[in-house]
């Protein structure tokens, strides 16, 4: 994204007509445009938390076209904060919704974030993405080739093949100096690469030429993206210290660091790194232990981070976003000790094995993911949605809401048989069934989740699309109160 700030005006300015409109596509569309500005900005956390309430939100307005861009940003925020497996898993997906959403522009972008992710991992799968972008990119236009071939000559370059290295990325920056009023970061971009390639050719004057004219560009933006200015200082210092110029690179690292801040911890390390090194080898030793421990110190606040993240991710199906066992197992045993009033309503979809031999796991996959949004949208909590596994989902319902297991199963039911499921495909219908219990906290966890489950295979046995019921007898003889 070239311009952030002019994103975030126009994401505002969608969230109030969508607001006045009651247009919850336009709303999602707004987050989504959000979390792109953020992320451009660097502001990782705000860039998290729109695209967060924009997956909530997505399951009122489905599209193809927003979904995947929900998933590219995904895919980079993920790469960003070193969650690299589900990085690959969301720019898969990306290219996966682009192809059937059918646009050749979104096919194009979506393989060019899966380059970032596949490259940058050093994946077998890098080339293939890399071609299929390379051949999209021909049909599309100038800019779009050209960031094809700075994706081309990076593998090249990983690859060994400089001198093919220098000739992609040499062709994609003379159609980006046409551009350059239009995409200065792309052109910046180009004549990073080149420097890299250049310096691992050992040609560090000719680097240094292209690192200065890569960190001019940059510098000129209002609003330099942290991550992108970070990278053009790096190759920078780097081609200072190829040509002897250590204090220069010392002077420009310490500079980045300070205007960083707290930001981009993981760019910080490597410009950390790559001084102490420098300083290793001229035989300033202090000063290079200073900046390991410094880097040291970073990379312990990264891992503090991404413990956080684990943690979250832990607790949450990837697929759905709702939480999962684990997290069930805490807060019941939380309940237990507590003696809370515990209400529990299994969710099971009916026949979904049919849906995924008809239509393909990839649209059983979007089912349950919406499935999941739904009933997200009917709770006053997201984190009362549980997904135990396969095609079952439970409503964890506490306090005073207990009592309303059996009227949250119903309306459950209702809002997804409700659904307009031919957005997903014209001959698609899904229902549930569901079982309920409550309790007043003096049964066992175990007890509820056997009533609750017993509950739910009546409905089944009752013709599916239902609530089942609870004998009085069954529930008297455990102190439950009937649903």
């Amino acid at each position: 994204m070239e311009d952030p700030s002019g994103a975030t005006v126009v994401a505002e300015h969608c969230e109030l007509r969508s607001g006045t409109l009651d247009d919850p596509w336009l709303h999602v569309e707004a987050l989504s445009l959000h979390a792109a500005a953020a992320l451009a900005r660097g502001d990782l956390a705000a860039s998290r938390e729109h695209l967060s309430n924009a997956g909530q939100l997505h399951v009122l307005s489905p599209d193809l076209a927003t979904a995947t861009h929900q998933a590219m940003l995904a895919a980079q925020l993920a790469l960003l904060t070193g969650g690299f497996a589900r990085a690959v898993e969301e720019a898969d997906r990306a290219v996966e919704l682009a192809d059937r959403r059918g646009d050749l522009e979104l096919r194009f972008q979506a393989r060019a974030i899966a380059c970032l992710v596949h490259g940058d991992l050093g994946m077998r799968d890098a080339r293939r993405r890399t071609e299929e972008a390379l051949a999209l990119s021909r049909r599309l236009g100038p800019w779009e080739e050209s960031q094809a071939r700075i994706n081309t000559s990076v593998l090249l370059m990983l690859d060994g093949a400089l001198e093919a290295a220098e000739i992609e990325v040499t062709r994609a920056l003379r159609t980006l100096e046409a551009l350059r009023d239009r995409h200065p970061i792309s052109l910046a971009a180009a004549y990073g690469t080149r420097a890299d390639i250049r310096l691992a050719a050992g040609q560090p004057e000719a680097a240094l030429s292209d690192a200065e004219t890569c960190c001019q560009i940059v510098g000129q933006r209002d609003e330099p993206n942290p991550y992108t200015l970070a990278e053009a200082r790096r190759v920078y210092l780097e081609a200072l210290i190829a040509v002897g110029r250590l204090d220069a690179a010392l002077a420009s690292g310490y500079e980045t660091l300070d205007w960083l801040g707290n930001r981009a911890p993981q760019s910080q390390r490597k410009i950390m790194s790559k001084l102490a090194e420098a300083l290793r080898q001229s035989g300033r030793l202090a000063e290079a232990y200073e900046m390991l421990s410094n880097a040291s110190t970073l990379q312990r606040l990264e891992f503090r981070e991404l413990a956080g993240q684990l943690h979250d991710q832990a607790d949450e199906d990837w697929l759905t976003g709702a939480r999962n066992r684990r997290f069930l197992a805490h807060r019941l045993a939380l309940c237990t000790i507590t003696e809370t009033p515990v209400g529990l309503v299994f969710v099971d979809l009916d026949r979904f094995k049919s849906i995924n031999d008809a239509f393909g796991h990839h649209v059983g996959d979007e089912v349950l993911a919406r499935v999941a949004a739904l009933l997200r949208a009917e709770q006053d909590d997201p984190e009362q949605v549980i997904r135990t596994g396969g095609d079952e989902f439970l409503l964890l319902l506490t306090g005073p809401q207990a009592d309303e297991a059996h009227a949250r199963a119903e309306k459950a039911r209702s809002a997804i048989s409700g659904y307009d499921w031919s957005k997903l495909h014209p001959r698609l219908a899904v229902t549930v069934s569901a079982g309920a219990v409550s309790s007043n906290g003096s049964s066992d966890p175990g007890t509820l989740l056997q009533i609750a489950s017993d509950g739910l295979n009546a409905a089944k046995r009752g013709g599916r699309d239902r609530v089942g019921a609870i004998s009085a007898t069954r529930v008297e003889n455990h102190g439950l109160a009937r649903q």
